[in-house]
């Protein structure tokens, strides 16, 4: 596998993993540091998202992210 396709299969991966986290994404977006491997990798990712200005981390409820899927195909057809 190329070195792209690795990481866009990190990247999907990635996506699928923290589909549902609401957890994950309050967590990005609050100061709160506790001494945790959790909080450990959130302020690692922090520190990445920082470096990358053109990432945004969102929650979007599943149902809503479907609509969308659902209005961009008809739109695209």
């Amino acid at each position: 596998m190329l070195v792209l396709e690795e990481e866009a299969m990190s990247l999907l991966e990635a996506i699928r993993f923290a589909h549902d986290s609401s957890t994950l994404v309050k967590a990005l977006s609050t100061q709160r540091h506790e001494a945790s491997e959790f909080y450990a990798i959130v302020y690692a990712i922090k520190n990445q998202l920082s470096l990358n200005c053109n990432f945004i981390v969102k929650f979007i409820r599943q149902q809503t992210n479907m609509t969308i899927h659902t209005l961009v195909r008809a739109a695209v057809s």
